[in-house]
């Protein structure tokens, strides 16, 4: 989520007793909209705090949104809205010093609005909210049944959030039976194609394309290979747009020649 505060050189900034009162324009990309209801000066037993005091009141609002904001895992500095009203609009602003206690690290947006009367005679002030968090990532799981289940305690595939994490991907990936026992080409070429396949069909499977690929890591059992297997990734995704990690390593079949371990993004 990405949260900014606009003051145009072309309107006015409010400052009442050194306090900037709050931001013109407040813009959010992503996240999460909490919505807080007006709260007034109760305390937890429903106790009017404050009577009479308009400094007490606005502090005790105050402390009731800091408490309502972590409620829904959010703070006082991702406050991008409030609206108050007031019975004495003049007595209000002799106190921003303790509004700034609260609404001082977020800036929001902000009216202030005299009224009246609000919904007890004793009530001073009322303030509703609005905060903007990050949403939380999301975590799923993806084994395709067009590949052979993993042949250890993990996943095919993991999706966090925009993320794709894809583990180590052979030839083997779409074979069945004990690792050791399946049948691989000793071919390089083709055992590169096949893995690449099968990282495709992952992808897939998860809603995402070989195009989304942001990271390769490449295992090869010779690094002589390397300049086989670029080749070969090249020709599947020739407007490249990823990072490739090559490594000379042993595997866990004697006949595999290469693994592939990939990374995908998608906005």
């Amino acid at each position: 989520m990405q949260r900014t505060n606009l003051f145009p050189d072309t309107l006015y900034r409010r400052v009442v007793s050194g306090h900037l009162l709050y931001a013109p324009v407040v813009t959010v990309e992503g996240g999460k909209t909490v919505f807080v209801s007006g709260l007034v000066s109760r305390d937890r037993a429903g106790k009017v705090i404050g009577k009479g005091d308009m400094a007490a009141q606005i502090r005790q609002v105050g402390e009731n949104l800091r408490l309502s904001l972590e409620a829904a895992g959010a703070t006082l500095k991702d406050l991008v809205r409030t609206c108050t009203y007031v019975t004495d609009i003049d007595e209000f602003f002799k106190h921003v010093d303790v509004r700034a206690r609260y609404f001082g690290e977020a800036l929001p947006t902000s009216s202030t609005i005299g009224v009246s009367r609000l919904s007890h005679p004793d009530f001073l002030v009322e303030v509703e909210a609005f905060a903007a968090i990050e949403r939380p990532l999301e975590k799923k799981r993806f084994n395709p049944a067009t590949l052979a289940p993993p042949v250890g305690h993990f996943d095919r595939a993991v999706k966090i959030g925009p993320w794709l994490f894809i583990s180590g991907t052979s030839a083997l990936t779409h074979k069945t039976g004990r690792i050791e026992d399946r049948k691989l080409s000793p071919s390089i070429e083709e055992q590169t194609r096949e893995t690449l396949e099968n990282i495709r069909r992952v992808c897939v499977d998860a809603g995402y394309t070989m195009e989304d690929i942001y990271e390769f890591r490449v295992f090869i059992t010779r690094r002589e290979f390397f300049g086989k297997v670029d080749a070969i990734i090249k020709e599947l995704l020739p407007a490249r747009g990823f990072v490739c990690h090559a490594y000379e390593a042993g595997m866990m079949n004697p006949d595999m020649l290469i693994e592939i371990e990939a990374n995908a993004h998608r906005a």
